[in-house]
């Protein structure tokens, strides 16, 4: 929905798209001097916020995309196949892959590891399966991320959390125990937002940065090794990306 991209990351219909800097930087500026608390006080409500924004965003991606009806598609996941023919990079491409997290740097290395390979119409094949693998795993975590969503938003501590926020920025108590109510505000957004914060820690990607695999499918484009007749009718989103970012082919390396 969450992510990477894209592909979305960009990947588009994320479950939420977080605030600026500058803008959660400048509300909680007003909180610090009206409240008079401490910049770690600032630093905990600023993480509230972003918290409860990204929930919110994801809460309305969710209702847009189906509501329970998504749910239920998430919780029985179809596993691919597995293929025929086994690509030569698959081995050490697939290390990490799961069926139900952003697998980026994984779709990344099987875009720019021996691109060779890539004359045999078998890999070609492989390829473009797996895109289609990324696709719906991406999908999968998508849904795992708007049931956490869900589940923020219909918290009972969001209540408690609110409450705690509010009294902070009350004049009438001291600064001791507006801070008080800083760290129970803080500690209980963490404790909230922990089903939201595993799904994204678990589509964590080192290696790269939204829209890189969109740009290694376009430059293997532009290298002549993938046209479109190698892709199924339903084209997996990354390719259709891949092939309109994408210059004019400049060779032809492989006989067709």
């Amino acid at each position: 929905m969450a992510g990477d991209e894209q592909e979305r990351e960009g990947d588009g219909s994320s479950p939420g798209r977080k605030p600026s800097n500058g803008f959660v930087r400048a509300k909680f500026n007003k909180v610090e001097k009206s409240a008079g608390l401490t910049g770690r006080g600032i630093a905990a409500f600023a993480a509230i916020g972003l918290a409860v924004a990204i929930a919110a965003g994801a809460l309305v991606a969710w209702v847009a995309r189906g509501g329970l009806a998504g749910l239920e598609t998430v919780s029985a996941p179809v596993k691919p196949a597995e293929p025929a023919f086994r690509s030569r990079v698959a081995s050490a491409c697939n290390a990490g892959w799961k069926d139900d997290r952003l697998n980026r740097d994984q779709i990344h290395c099987w875009l720019t590891r021996d691109v060779l390979r890539l004359c045999d119409p078998r890999e070609r094949a492989a390829l473009a399966g797996r895109l289609v693998d990324y696709e719906a795993a991406k999908e999968r975590k998508d849904g795992r991320l708007r049931e956490a969503a869900w589940k923020v938003m219909f918290n009972p501590d969001m209540v408690a959390m609110t409450n705690a926020f509010a009294r902070s920025t009350d004049t009438r108590l001291s600064e001791e125990q507006r801070q008080a109510e800083v760290e129970k505000a803080a500690s209980l957004s963490e404790k909230i937002n922990a089903p939201t914060n595993k799904v994204l820690e678990e589509s964590d990607n080192n290696v790269t940065g939204p829209g890189t695999t969109i740009l290694d499918f376009a430059e293997l484009v532009e290298a002549g090794y993938l046209i479109p007749e190698d892709f199924p009718d339903s084209m997996p989103g990354l390719a259709a990306k891949g092939f309109l970012s994408a210059a004019p082919a400049r060779a032809k390396p492989c006989k067709r």
